[in-house]
């Protein structure tokens, strides 16, 4: 779930990183917040909420017994708006852009003069595995020659691909993944979330995506794509003519869906009583579906799923990339 540069910090944490604080806390409260801090964990699980706050944390004057920050100071004031001078915030240009190496010279420019209030600097880089390597390599010089009171927040949903050199240097603190009550609670409560737990299930376990499902109504969006997909299936809706309609839906999403579909039939193959489903509302109708499919063909089609997923971050039109997911849907079906 994106979010924006003014509006991703929030009054209090979610439920669910009161005790991720807790580490963050005690490096305040010790005097040894670290100079590099690494904070991973699946997308959507508020990442980016948990470094807004810790960097209001620092930037606040006045924190006093307040669990975050008093957010009536002149630092919290600016910390809301947006507009904090010693809180930078570096982004990929692009979802799946690479950060490139100017926006990174620009930084150790701008790092070069004195912090405007004195205390704390904060840069927030997200997410940090997508440094181009160019930019990798300028941010772990400034890494090994750390400023005063300056604290890198890397955010990644993919630790693995940083290079080692940068994330060597950074201490670690891991976001875990709510359970699946934490995050029905959450939804039921503030966000008033009708079926939570499917949303939950759908979301592949992120909060923030299962609330942005709710929020743009991609239930119902999903129930249309399903009704399509079984009509391509059978032979009763032109491939082309499907695909021309859903234009308007996320493609990621979709690609997503289908996605999920395909991995629940490959478990219903293998075993029909497969109790855990990303899809149990589904069950009955992917059961239908799965029919005569044989695991061969299920896998060999979500791995052509996979490759034309990888297709989204390129300058592939659309609705010719969701043409050739439900014409391969179509032929395999037929093929039966």
């Amino acid at each position: 779930m994106s979010e924006s540069a003014h509006d991703c910090w929030r009054p209090e944490l979610f439920p669910w990183q009161k005790d991720t604080w807790k580490q963050l806390s005690k490096y305040v409260e010790t005097g040894r917040v670290p100079q590099a801090l690494l904070v991973s964990g699946t997308a959507g699980v508020g990442k980016k909420n948990l470094a807004s706050c810790f960097a209001a944390n620092l930037l606040c004057t006045a924190r006093g017994s307040s669990v975050i920050s008093c957010g009536a100071c002149a630092g919290c004031r600016l910390v809301r708006a947006g507009t904090h001078p010693d809180l930078i915030r570096i982004e990929a240009p692009e979802t799946g852009k690479a950060i490139p190496v100017d926006t990174i010279r620009g930084l150790v420019a701008r790092l070069a003069l004195t912090s405007q209030y004195r205390g704390f600097r904060i840069i927030i880089l997200q997410p940090a595995d997508r440094l181009n390597t160019a930019a990798a390599n300028a941010l772990l010089k400034t890494l090994e020659e750390p400023v005063k009171q300056t604290v890198f927040i890397l955010l990644s949903s993919r630790p693995w691909d940083l290079p080692a050199t940068i994330s060597s240097r950074c201490q670690r603190l891991q976001v875990p993944v709510p359970s699946a009550r934490e995050v029905a609670d959450w939804l039921k409560s503030e966000k008033g979330v009708d079926e939570p737990e499917l949303l939950f299930r759908l979301a592949d376990g992120s909060p923030l995506k299962a609330a942005r499902m709710a929020h743009e109504g991609m239930l119902a969006q999903r129930q249309i794509l399903y009704s399509f997909w079984r009509q391509v299936a059978d032979g009763s809706a032109d491939p082309v003519r499907v695909a021309a309609k859903l234009a308007e839906l996320s493609l990621e999403d979709v690609i997503d869906w289908i996605g999920g579909w395909i991995v629940d039939m490959i478990r219903l193959r293998m075993v029909p009583t497969a109790r855990v489903l990303r899809n149990p509302d589904l069950r009955s109708s992917l059961q239908v579906e799965v029919e005569r499919l044989d695991l061969k063909q299920l896998f060999g089609f979500y791995d052509r799923l996979g490759q034309l997923s990888l297709a989204l971050n390129t300058t592939v039109n659309p609705t010719m990339l969701l043409e050739n997911v439900l014409i391969d849907w179509g032929r395999l079906k037929r093929q039966c």
